[in-house]
């Protein structure tokens, strides 16, 4: 009854009258108790004894660490006074001669100076690395010649070693043999002599090619007959071998021929199941006989009272339902711990649905915040813009030289990165007349492109009204050098402007001036 009390839940059965409640739950007294409160006690002493070990263990590492962070301090103590030791002798030695400490201007002269110098040295460093590639092709061509040469040349000596050895085969004839002979002879004795070599050259070769054949087979058969011969020898040896094995056997086992033995052979007798049997009596045998000598062993000093064996048996009585109470509790316990797994599994499940859930959630609301009002419509816009900006950067930055960069920020207005003030961030309302002009110059063309790409169409023609007034002579320089290399991209620029100097570049334009009679006149210049 206690057992079954102890497996009672809510919401779970009854195993005896199968009702869900359980209101008044019957409570034993039993021993279970103290022995859990010792249980208990037993393990927080030990848990404390871990702990105390661990903290040990701890404290030792810490002081360890201290050891060697104290070490550490002396070692850095010692670097910064040696630091500190050269810095004063470096500042003692160091003079700038060159140089004013209060003049910066003169400094950013040189510096301006130095960054010039470093272009001009990358520009000579890559038309260097150029002519080296140039330099390395030269020499693979050349060596690939020098290669094609020295093949022809061993070629040549093959050839040359050939026509020696056919001119030492040749045999020489004797005028004195062919004198008195006519041409028709002689033909005669030529065509019989090369019939004669062409059979013996055709014999020859018939030969060889079956002595090709015939060699491997006769070696072959070589090998066969030596293995064989071989084979003999070692079966013979060891039949004479086992015949001696025999004979020995029979009279070491008393067995007068053969025959006695085949007998036996003949009889159904399961080898495999005797021979565990065997094994398995041996086994049993040992452990019986090394019990008895342990026994004899500890029995030796010992007499039998039966008091003792009595009051011995009742301890054992009383350990066992104690053992036996501690093996109910630890079936309490166990079933209590899978109850309990299962439940943490179910949790664990549950996070992990929570979890996706949450995720998905946050995606809805990202998703709710970009169509809520004009959200998606800025976030499409924001990323043509960005396409835009970096579009309108290209020539940007060949207008500034590297100097300006344009950007979005998190608002989608138009930022300068201002590289010459450590890269920091300002308002375009910041910048100059010619400045300005370069920005809408650039952002126009990049804008230009990317309807060209959208209409798909193979020319555009726009107009850019006044804005050179502001700008210098070598930004007018720079700006028209890239409305000139427009016309490579197959584009139309019209250009209105009142700046002299734009007149002597521009090839084609158009001359208004106004008369108070006849009003505006256009004049192709």
């Amino acid at each position: 009854m206690a057992h079954f009390a102890n497996k009672l839940h809510d919401g779970e059965s009854c195993p005896l009258c199968g009702a869900l409640e359980h209101p008044n739950i019957v409570e034993f007294e039993d021993v279970n108790s103290e022995l859990n409160e010792i249980q208990k006690k037993i393990e927080h002493i030990e848990n404390q004894k871990d702990q105390i070990q661990k903290q040990s263990l701890e404290i030792e590492k810490i002081l360890d660490r201290k050891k060697i962070f104290e070490e550490q301090l002396k070692a850095e103590e010692e670097i910064l006074k040696q630091i500190q030791i050269n810095i004063e002798e470096h500042l003692k030695s160091f003079s700038w001669t060159e140089f004013n400490a209060e003049n910066q201007n003169d400094f950013e002269e040189k510096r301006q100076q130095s960054f010039s110098i470093e272009k001009q040295i990358d520009e000579l460093n890559q038309k260097i690395g150029l002519e080296q590639k140039n330099l390395d092709k030269e020499r693979e061509n050349l060596d690939n010649y020098n290669k094609a040469l020295e093949k022809f040349r061993l070629d040549e000596a093959k050839k040359a070693e050939q026509i020696k050895t056919n001119e030492a085969n040749l045999k020489a004839l004797q005028w004195i043999d062919y004198r008195e002979k006519t041409i028709a002879d002689v033909e005669e004795i030529y065509i019989k002599l090369s019939q004669s070599n062409l059979e013996t050259e055709q014999n020859y070769q018939q030969l060889i090619k079956e002595e090709k054949e015939i060699s491997p087979k006769l070696a072959e058969q070589k090998t066969i007959f030596d293995q064989l011969e071989k084979r003999i020898s070692e079966l013979e040896k060891e039949i004479s071998h086992n015949e001696n094995i025999l004979t020995k056997s029979l009279v070491e086992n008393n067995f007068n021929n053969e025959n006695a033995v085949k007998n036996i052979l003949l009889q159904e007798i399961d080898v495999q199941e005797t021979r565990n049997i065997i094994q398995q009596f041996r086994i049993q045998f040992e452990i019986v006989k090394n019990d008895i000598l342990n026994l004899e062993t500890k029995l030796r000093d010992f007499s039998f009272d039966e008091e003792q064996f009595a009051e011995t048996e009742n301890q054992f009585k009383t350990f066992e339902n104690d053992l036996k109470n501690a093996n109910d509790s630890v079936v309490k316990i166990t079933t209590e711990i899978e109850r309990l797994e299962k439940e943490f599994k179910k949790k664990e499940n549950l996070l992990k649905d929570l979890a996706q859930l949450q995720k998905r959630s946050e995606n809805l609301k990202i998703m709710t915040n970009l169509f809520k009002g004009a959200g998606f419509v800025q976030y499409v816009s924001s990323i043509y813009l960005r396409q835009l900006c970096d579009h309108a950067n290209v020539r940007f930055h060949r207008m500034t030289r590297n100097q300006l960069s344009l950007q979005l920020n998190e608002s989608n207005d138009f930022e300068i990165v201002d590289y010459l003030n450590e890269g920091r961030s300002r308002s375009v309302k910041t910048l100059s007349g010619g400045q300005a002009f370069q920005v809408s110059l650039s952002l126009a063309l990049a804008l230009a492109e990317s309807v060209q790409t959208n209409a798909q169409s193979e020319k555009n023609f726009f107009f850019i009204d006044e804005g050179f007034g502001t700008q210098d002579v070598e930004s007018v320089n720079i700006v028209f050098e890239t409305l000139m290399n427009l016309q490579k991209e197959n584009r139309i620029v019209g250009i209105i402007s009142h700046v002299e100097e734009l007149k002597e570049k521009i090839p084609v334009s158009l001359h208004i001036t106004k008369d108070e009679e006849r009003g505006s006149l256009i004049e192709i210049v």
